[in-house]
């Protein structure tokens, strides 16, 4: 195994600082990555001794860092005092910018030892570990000189993922989840990775102890999860295990259409995946003018995007203000809340416009219409139309609906990134429109603005003397 310059200094550093008595050990995920030849962002050590001492070798080593490793700033701080668990992040210089960002954990060893250590583990592919000195001798990794719980190297070599023992899930129950999560990550690449036998029953009998564990940690976990890929395949064993309905029971008895959305969102953005039942059905790309578009808004937004959709599937079928309370619940941001709300709240709308819109005819989507959606829609436009194609894929029993949905979003995406429909300056503002028709601020002002906002986009009105006339029209109406 080979690693970076800069994470091999900043190892060889740790070696040189810890106290002589104090073997040092890499553990957890780092090992079972490096094993599986697999990048790892993240180094774990454990060292026995008290808990003080992690964050005084943290601090020992950022300040040691600072001048030995180039390129990088080193920040120490404390993730657990009580449990003795500090971190060090290793952040890219200006000058260092094609390098990324990695971890460095230090944690006292639990129980004192590395073999009870190992044994307080999740599973059993987490429970590997290798003295530093000695990696640092060989500059690698050999499975079978790895220290273990029994059957760790063999479920390695096998792919298996199995607990540790129940015990520990129940002292943590999101280990659960997190088991989940590495299934997904795992199998991401391409490899075929199993559950021992009995560990979903097990995952099951536990299910109700999940409610015990931080809602923050449930969600980075869930997260984790959805951007992992193979996400039908996830939500069926959250389902399978009762994990889905403990965490969020406004899913109970929704789960098989819940699933099949997740499957055709992932179908629209895995140019390989394999639509359920649907593989004769044209893909997006061949009528979605802007396709490479779309997915490059994805990607520019990094992660926060894809779960926004993930999310919204997820929460389809629930209202809207019943999925805010479960957003809220589970500790997500309230921008994300606020924009996934929108999404579903806009899916209405937008099934109106589907309801009057002819493939045929394109004319028959007005602008003024368009216009409306794009705007209320703000910020997720995108967003909101990829749901409501992946609904109607979900939803369609034959291909010319579907043709109609893609035909659909075709022209919408062309207005809002091409034609920049809801970019158009104003004809007048606010103060301007209570001037010219001398009127008290209030609720009334913004009524007037937006009718005059779609009247611009469908060129009804071009100018400033025309918006005037309009909005006095208009406001003998309201």
């Amino acid at each position: 195994m080979q690693l970076d310059l800069a994470r091999q200094q900043a190892l060889e550093i740790m070696a040189r600082i810890v106290p002589a008595n104090r073997p040092v050990y890499l553990v957890g995920g780092f090992v079972r990555d490096a094993l599986l030849s697999r990048e790892s962002a993240d180094i774990d050590l454990g060292i026995a001794g008290p808990p003080e001492l992690a964050l005084d070798l943290a601090r020992k080593l950022a300040n040691a860092a600072r001048d030995k490793i180039s390129g990088y700033r080193a920040s120490p701080f404390a993730l657990d005092r009580d449990f003795g668990v500090a971190r060090v992040i290793f952040t890219p210089l200006a000058e260092n910018f094609s390098e990324k960002l990695f971890y460095l954990d230090i944690a006292v060893l639990n129980g004192g030892t590395i073999e009870s250590d190992l044994a307080r583990r999740d599973f059993t592919i987490n429970a590997l570990a290798f003295p530093l000195d000695q990696f640092l001798q060989s500059k690698d990794l050999r499975l079978e000189e790895a220290l273990e719980v029994p059957q760790g190297k063999q479920d390695l070599a096998r792919h298996i993922i199995r607990p540790v023992g129940s015990q520990n899930l129940i002292d943590d129950s999101l280990r659960m989840l997190r088991g989940i999560r590495q299934f997904a990550q795992l199998s991401g690449d391409g490899a075929e990775w199993r559950f021992a036998d009995g560990t979903l029953e097990l995952f099951q009998s536990l299910s109700g102890l999940i409610r015990q564990a931080a809602a923050e940690r449930i969600r980075d976990e869930l997260n984790k999860t959805w951007l992992a890929g193979n996400l039908g395949r996830s939500l069926q064993i959250l389902n399978k295990c009762n994990l889905l309905q403990e965490l969020i029971p406004e899913l109970t008895g929704k789960f098989e259409v819940t699933s099949d959305l997740f499957g055709w969102l992932e179908g629209l953005l895995d140019p390989a995946f394999v639509w359920p039942a649907a593989a004769n059905f044209a893909r997006p790309e061949t009528l979605i003018r802007e396709w490479p578009l779309v997915m490059a808004h994805l990607r520019a937004n990094e992660d926060e995007r894809k779960l926004l959709l993930f999310w919204a599937a997820l929460l389809w079928q629930i209202e809207p203000e019943t999925a805010r309370s479960v957003t809220h619940r589970l500790r997500l941001s309230r921008f994300f809340s606020d924009n996934l709300v929108k999404m579903l709240q806009m899916q209405a709308e937008l099934s109106k416009l589907t309801e009057k819109f002819e493939a045929a005819d394109v004319s028959s989507l007005r602008k003024r219409a368009a216009f409306r959606f794009l705007r209320d829609s703000q910020p997720v436009q995108i967003e909101t139309l990829l749901l409501a194609l992946a609904a109607s894929g979900a939803g369609k029993q034959n291909s010319v609906e579907w043709q109609t949905q893609l035909t659909l979003t075709d022209l919408l995406v062309h207005k809002f990134l091409i034609e920049k429909l809801t970019e158009q300056p104003r004809l007048l503002d606010g103060q301007q429109l209570q001037k010219a028709l001398k009127i008290p601020p209030g609720p009334k002002i913004g009524q007037l603005l937006r009718e005059l906002e779609e009247a611009q986009a469908e060129g009804q009105i071009t100018n400033f003397e025309e918006a005037v006339e309009l909005a006095r029209q208009l406001v003998q109406t309201f």
